[in-house]
């Protein structure tokens, strides 16, 4: 048989059933969009993005994760602050303080915090040296 002859009469049995044409054509495409498809939602963190449940799931997770991280960072500094409270009312209640080792101790916080600064800004200045370098050569 040749193929003009088989094409004609597929051709046939459309016109003879067209609506049964019809009917598997639609039904191929349901098929193919109900096991193609993955159904998807906005993500709740990038409305930009679109993310199936596994996707969903695991921005869920990564966020609680998060979350418990900078739960237990605020944890930690609370206790810290607690630390350094308690630690004063004790000094407070013996009387022991020394307004000389305060103002000793607060002006070498500030120097340690100049000096660290001062060597931020040599860093930036090198790096523009360096880069100014870079295009005369």
């Amino acid at each position: 048989m040749l193929i003009s002859d088989r094409i004609a009469q597929i051709w046939r049995s459309i016109r003879h059933n067209p609506f049964f044409c019809i009917a598997f054509i639609v039904l191929i495409i349901l098929l193919l969009w109900i096991f193609g498809c993955e159904p998807t939602t906005t993500s709740p963190l990038d409305p930009a993005a679109r993310l199936t449940r596994s996707q969903l799931k695991i921005e869920f997770e990564t966020y609680m994760q998060r979350v418990e991280l900078a739960n237990a960072d605020l944890t930690r500094k609370e206790q810290l602050r607690d630390l350094l409270i308690n630690q004063a009312f004790i000094i407070a209640e013996a009387g022991t303080v020394n307004p000389i080792a305060l103002l000793t101790s607060a002006f070498s916080i500030l120097g340690i915090g100049s000096v660290l600064d001062n060597r931020r800004k040599d860093r930036v200045i090198e790096r523009k040296t360096e880069a100014l370098k870079n295009i005369s050569t």
